[in-house]
């Protein structure tokens, strides 16, 4: 399911618009994978990007195959400019109001960590938490399951 998630949102960002007239917010989105810290080694990308970082999960039991956490992930908004990044974080609020998915609530903004120690690109991070209910375990998610094709590297 998180992985469900993750892919939801990032296809959702990519193809995210304000308005019916403008051109899509992001131009890149991938998950994160401190791709800041050794960017020479890098692929480039280009920007606005935004990264999606899921951070560690606790579980609740709802009933026999059914649970739930508040999933949190902080959305790394990269750009080379502060004050367009500062923009981003405005229009990713926007954007993600507008979320919805039939197994998450909409998306709750809790915290904002502005870059103070950038050079060429600055990374903006914005945490939001999602309540996410985990039907994996279900008969129903079975077939699901069955069609999931995992890669091998």
């Amino acid at each position: 399911m998180r992985a469900k998630l993750l892919t939801n949102l990032t296809a959702y960002l990519l193809n995210f618009t304000p308005d019916d007239e403008a051109a899509p917010i992001f131009l890149h989105a991938d998950l994160w994978n401190n791709q800041l810290e050794f960017i020479e080694e890098e692929i480039p990308f280009p920007t606005p990007a935004v990264f999606l970082e899921l951070l560690p999960t606790n579980w609740s039991q709802k009933n026999n195959t059914t649970q739930e956490s508040d999933i949190r992930i902080n959305f790394h908004l990269v750009h080379s400019d502060p004050l367009a990044a500062l923009k981003l974080c405005d229009l990713l609020h926007f954007a993600l109001a507008r979320f919805r998915s039939d197994t998450t609530a909409r998306p709750i903004r809790e915290s904002s960590t502005p870059d103070h120690n950038h050079s060429e690109l600055c990374d903006f991070v914005e945490q939001y938490r999602i309540k996410l209910e985990d039907t994996s375990a279900s008969k129903e998610a079975k077939e699901l399951l069955l069609n999931l094709k995992i890669t091998k590297s």
